[in-house]
């Protein structure tokens, strides 16, 4: 934020009130701001609405911030309807993720992977490959637990972007 005016925040909210600007529009004017809680509790006293817009279509890469700030922005990202952002925002930190988020993610995402009906990618299909390796390596969920949502998944991380994926959510 060093690189901006102080009040540079009330130009831009006398801009949205002369221009009366849509919250997506004002949404893409703040993803120019740093990645930083510090820009996020900006984003959020512009109102609800622009706050959804904002994450709506905010880049799932580079949470630079610490691991509240990378469970921040997964929360906002399950919030507004994009787990699969929710999952990438994390592939290069997972061990700073709980063992229960993780599986909170894959179970949160299988919506939007069954709306894309096989055609989200093969970088989400390694994303959630990574989040299967990570848990497999800790301890705190249990074998079974976990083998229940590997198999939920096989048909995406077994047959790829190709295979209609059928994910349901398993009772506690």
């Amino acid at each position: 934020m060093a690189r901006f005016r102080t009040d540079w925040i009330d130009d831009i909210r006398a801009m949205i009130s002369d221009k009366k600007l849509e919250p997506e529009r004002v949404a893409q004017l703040l993803l120019a701001l740093d990645e930083s809680k510090e820009t996020w509790a900006i984003v959020h006293n512009f109102g609800e609405l622009i706050d959804e817009a904002y994450w709506k279509r905010k880049h799932s890469f580079a949470i630079v911030g610490g691991a509240d700030d990378l469970l921040f922005a997964i929360d906002k990202y399950i919030s507004c309807g994009r787990p699969m952002a929710a999952i990438e925002a994390p592939h290069r930190r997972l061990g700073d993720v709980p063992s229960r988020r993780l599986m909170q993610l894959l179970l949160v995402a299988t919506p939007e992977i069954n709306a894309l009906r096989g055609n989200g990618g093969t970088m989400s299909v390694y994303y959630i490959e990574q989040i299967f390796d990570e848990l497999e390596n800790r301890s705190d969920i249990p074998a079974e637990e976990l083998a229940k949502m590997e198999f939920a998944y096989r048909p995406l991380t077994v047959c790829g972007t190709s295979a209609v994926v059928r994910i349901c959510a398993f009772p506690d």
